[in-house]
């Protein structure tokens, strides 16, 4: 289910819902699983904010996020396998903050590299 849903998120589905049946036939020793799939609308990339970025990895990252493009999850994981030497350590994926708006169909992005000043150890 898993790649079934990662699949549709990078076509735009990313509302995807899915019903599962589950049917035993037990004279022909059988089972049967009967998956309903609900698309919901294509997704499309909206704003884009970037915060603590140097300039030309910004433009990278924009450049691979165009407005309007469906949304494809798939080329934020690759933007940061791809640019994981220039960027802050620690930054992951997992901390892009996505907003969805369902009636316009969009996403909005909040990409923050930035980094918390480092505490003294004398204070």
């Amino acid at each position: 289910m898993d790649a079934l849903a990662t699949a549709y998120a990078e076509r735009g589905f990313v509302g995807l819902t899915t019903y599962e049946t589950l049917a035993s036939d037990d004279d022909n020793h059988t089972v049967a699983l009967v998956i309903e799939i609900t698309e919901g609308p294509k997704y499309r990339w909206g704003n884009i904010q970037v915060i603590g970025l140097d300039p030309k990895t910004e433009t990278i990252l924009r450049a691979r996020l165009p407005k309007d493009r469906p949304v494809n999850p798939k080329l934020i994981r690759d933007f940061y396998q791809e640019y994981k030497s220039s960027l802050p350590a620690g930054a992951s994926p997992e901390t892009v903050e996505w907003k969805r708006d369902s009636q316009r169909a969009t996403v909005d992005l909040t990409f923050d590299f930035s980094i918390a000043p480092a505490q003294s150890v004398h204070e």
